[in-house]
């Protein structure tokens, strides 16, 4: 009796063994089948969204549209001296104002950094164009009459159409220096602490600004010979070309 009572209770402990690892498989399958969906693809949509989004930014970059103003000015310069006057980029180039405000002259940019220079009241100029090697200036009629020409040792000289000589821009360790024809100096382009200066012989100041001007851009200011909205057509042609 004893041994019939064993062997039924050893019987039921090996069915329930058996039923528990049948269960155990089971949900072993059910882990097994889960996985391989996870690795055909399976995912989240905004899990999705994320990996893509973090794959754009760890790839190659998109090509995004450059903006900013045609000039070659990132914001407006504003100067200070002899008299206050700013420049202000444009969508198409730029303009210069006066302390009040007033309009003095407009630049638009073209191909190749073709100045258009119109005065104050928009009436046409003339026009700054050329290579990087020689710079043309232009009147209204399209009759040129000035040059700034590039020299091989990377100074400047500024000419009538006709050859003759009017200014050279030297580089030098504070800047540029600014002569006329007979080597006398005229002005001076320094840069220091942060400000771009335009100084006369005497080394006062004519102009001056805190805000992002190249120096040569700066000493065309004090090229006299021309009109002052030519001469910041000029600048501005130099900005533009990043020079």
């Amino acid at each position: 009796m004893i041994t019939f009572t064993r062997g039924v209770l050893l019987f039921a402990v090996s069915v329930l063994l058996l039923a528990c690892s049948g269960g155990g498989e089971a949900d072993r399958g059910h882990s097994y089948r889960e996985t391989v969906d996870r690795d055909a693809g399976s995912r989240d949509p905004v899990d999705q969204e994320v990996a893509e989004v973090v794959g754009r930014s760890s790839g190659s970059a998109v090509p995004q549209q450059k903006g900013g103003s045609p000039s070659g000015f990132a914001a407006k310069v504003k100067f200070k001296g002899r008299e206050v006057l700013a420049i202000k980029p444009m969508s198409d180039g730029a303009k210069l104002v006066n302390a009040a405000g007033l309009e003095l002259g407009r630049y638009k940019v073209r191909d190749g950094f073709r100045v258009k220079v119109k005065d104050g009241s928009d009436r046409e100029l003339g026009q700054i164009r050329g290579d990087a090697a020689k710079i043309h200036i232009e009147n209204a009629s399209g009759e040129r009459t000035f040059a700034l020409q590039r020299q091989d040792d990377g100074d400047y000289k500024l000419e009538t159409a006709s050859g003759k000589l009017l200014y050279k821009i030297k580089t030098r360790d504070y800047g540029l220096k600014i002569e006329d024809a007979n080597e006398a100096e005229v002005a001076k382009v320094k840069v220091s602490a942060g400000k771009t200066s335009l100084r006369n012989a005497q080394d006062e100041t004519i102009l001056s600004t805190k805000d992002s001007i190249s120096v040569l851009a700066m000493a065309c200011l004090a090229l006299e010979k021309l009109d002052q909205p030519m001469r910041v057509g000029l600048a501005v042609r130099i900005q533009a070309e990043g020079k």
